[in-house]
């Protein structure tokens, strides 16, 4: 018997998975460009599922724009975690790795 619900999770998770590894496919340009900032109701009901997700996958940094500099799993670790009295000190907890290389001083 067919489970609905986790067929339709499965599908929303791959997803998720082209749309934040930036996948070459015309609607993930779209939904980036088009929908990412203004918060869709494509992308809450995505976000639902953004902990499962983050289970199950590992960050490929490439450009670091959708890869969270402490919250994501890279480098087979999740710095805040793994850093907790420097996760501490931090000022910005949603920074990305690519906004957290742009800094100045470092």
């Amino acid at each position: 018997m067919l489970n609905l619900q986790t067929q339709n999770e499965a599908l929303l998770l791959n997803n998720l998975h082209k749309f934040l590894n930036r996948h070459d496919i015309p609607w993930v340009h779209l939904i980036w460009e088009s929908h990412y900032s203004n918060g869709s109701f494509w992308w809450t009901d995505n976000l639902k599922l953004l902990n499962s997700f983050k289970d199950l996958a590992m960050a490929n940094v490439f450009d670091g724009a959708s890869c969270l500099f402490l919250d994501d799993l890279w480098l087979n670790k999740v710095p805040k975690l793994h850093y907790p009295k420097l996760f501490s000190f931090a000022k910005f907890i949603e920074i990305s790795i690519k906004t957290a290389r742009s800094v100045e001083g470092l």
